[in-house]
């Protein structure tokens, strides 16, 4: 299982129950962000890149606000967040770590040309995710 670590975190994720793999990237990572008040979950891979945004996240489960998905081979396909969740362990004000799970939609983007198929991407960011 492939680890991406960044100084906010590392995160493991699947696009429809298959590993994204991919070299190691700094950009890869959560974090959580007092100013703007927003939770970044994002992985760049040899295969798939995707993001996700919370807005004011708290513990437990939080609406995925806005995100991305990239997928190699799905030509003129871009994708958008159509509904799911990242769920936050409970964590107080002045908490280092923040570690949750993420089960996330896409769908087709409106400008998309391509006959695009609808996916889901699923994970964890682990122990260290900073709330900077």
């Amino acid at each position: 299982m492939a680890q991406y670590r960044r100084g906010h975190g590392a995160i493991q994720a699947s696009l429809d129950g298959t590993m994204i793999a991919g070299e190691d990237n700094f950009l890869n990572g959560a974090e959580v962000l007092w100013e703007p008040d927003t939770l970044n979950v994002r992985q760049y891979a040899d295969q798939v890149t995707f993001s996700l945004t919370v807005d004011h996240p708290v513990p437990g489960a939080n609406l995925a606000t806005s995100g991305m998905l990239l997928v190699e081979g799905a030509d003129d396909c871009y994708y958008e967040v159509a509904g799911g969740a990242v769920t936050l362990e409970d964590f107080a004000a002045g908490s280092t770590w923040v570690p949750g799970t993420f089960d996330v939609d896409f769908k087709a983007s409106t400008w998309s040309t391509g006959t695009c198929p609808e996916h889901t991407v699923t994970g964890q960011f682990g122990a260290a995710v900073c709330r900077q």
